[in-house]
């Protein structure tokens, strides 16, 4: 008979390769294969799974883990049945995950965060996450190749890899990234002694509990912060959806590098919460050398403040020609 383990080994062979998530699945596979051992296919009953979820709980692993974990499983199972190795696949149980509800971070809680950064390469994160709205593992794997400062955008997902439905979409660059994209030469965008880095909570966590934030403010906070700011600026819902990946829109990918008015108002957005959050900030949110971003509010000294004009409570912009000075 046909055994869990030689289900998951071809599903890790063969589609392994083809997903992005298979790291993950390979992963998964040793759990499951830890938690119930080498049994037979007809063998994997209900109590079986339920074995396997109390395994991986007593692991410390959240239902969403463990929710994952199962549908490796699953998959598995279905592709032996689809090749025509299984005349039938057993249904494998899921476990209910808690739906959180999302909120955005206030400006006080982002300008507290960067007040108590002490880590270059957290500041470095920081100021990709709010300029891209990116998920963490695609900031960490955005590199400098991909950032291209002449048509003003980030390429966010690397060649070669598959798009999955955490799509990563093509972004405008916000004018205030500028200077801290040219810092990078090549490589990672975010290092660590010149070495690329897997994660970045840890150093997240200490910086969030140095600031006296809520254990809440993770980095995934940052993404549903800009999504929240850019339609309070009143980007269209359209551009927001593309700027998030929400949205494939093949224009945005084929035009982008020549049309600057593509997510040309989520990047004028984005240069304005970087300044409001420099203004609420009790420290230069530019204080690191390879994490500097320029603002108006920042640039703006004794000698030439009379270049900007202010535009209601919340920002400031260039005087033009045709504005009185």
């Amino acid at each position: 008979s046909v055994t869990v383990a030689r289900c998951l080994q071809r599903y890790v062979v063969h589609r392994g390769a083809e997903i992005a998530s298979g790291d993950q699945a390979r992963i998964a596979s040793f759990q499951i294969l830890e938690a119930i051992g080498d049994i037979a296919v007809s063998e994997l009953t209900i109590p079986v799974q339920q074995r396997l979820i109390a395994s991986l709980r007593a692991r410390g692993q959240s239902n969403g883990t463990v929710s994952r974990v199962l549908s490796v499983l699953r998959a598995a199972l279905n592709r032996a049945r689809y090749q025509g190795e299984l005349t039938h696949a057993p249904h494998v149980i899921d476990v209910p995950k808690v739906t959180k509800k999302k909120r955005a971070a206030t400006l006080k809680e982002l300008a507290a965060f960067f007040d108590a950064i002490e880590d270059e390469h957290l500041a470095r994160y920081l100021c990709l996450s709010l300029g891209t709205a990116a998920r963490p593992a695609a900031i960490l794997e955005l590199t400098r190749d991909r950032c291209y400062v002449d048509g003003r955008y980030f390429e966010m997902n690397p060649i070669g890899r598959l798009q999955t439905k955490k799509y990563r979409p093509m972004i405008r660059m916000a004018e205030c990234l500028v200077p801290m994209v040219e810092a990078v030469h090549f490589g990672p965008m975010v290092t660590k002694n010149d070495k690329p880095l897997k994660a970045i909570r840890s150093v997240w966590n200490r910086t969030r509990d140095r600031a006296g934030l809520p254990k809440d403010f993770t980095p995934y906070i940052i993404r549903h912060t800009v999504a929240t700011w850019l339609r309070s600026r009143r980007v269209p819902f359209e551009e927001i959806e593309q700027f998030l990946g929400h949205r494939r829109n093949s224009t945005t990918e084929d035009y982008i590098h020549v049309d600057p008015t593509i997510q040309q108002n989520a990047a004028v957005a984005i240069d304005r919460l970087i300044e409001e959050i420099g203004r609420v900030a009790t420290r230069p949110i530019s204080r690191f050398p390879t994490a500097c971003v320029t603002t108006a509010y920042q640039a703006s000294t004794p000698r030439d403040l009379n270049r900007w004009k202010v535009v209601g409570a919340t920002g400031i912009e260039p005087v033009t020609p045709t504005m009185s000075t």
